[in-house]
């Protein structure tokens, strides 16, 4: 996966391991603030995944939902009374 990403979105790439080299210290917040504000606002799939020549879809016993949008969500949790 980080080698698809290298491949198409090297600017990403390059963020996401600063924030992993910075994870386990006191600068994490601050790398990471900073780093995730200048990333592209693209989603894996976009990113990653659709370029990926290697996937493998797996079925399983469980529902998924990708909780991409307030009617995804609405999905799981419908609305009360008040319309929330």
């Amino acid at each position: 996966m980080l080698a698809t990403l290298k491949e198409h979105k090297p600017a990403m790439h390059d963020a996401a391991i600063r924030i992993a080299a910075a994870w386990d210290t006191p600068e994490r917040k601050a790398v990471l603030e900073t780093e995730f504000a200048g990333m592209e606002k693209i989603s894996v799939d976009y990113a990653v995944m659709e370029k990926a020549k290697e996937v493998m879809v797996l079925q399983t016993p469980y529902k998924w939902d990708d909780v991409g949008s307030w009617q995804a969500l609405e999905r799981l949790h419908p609305q009360d009374a008040d319309g929330n």
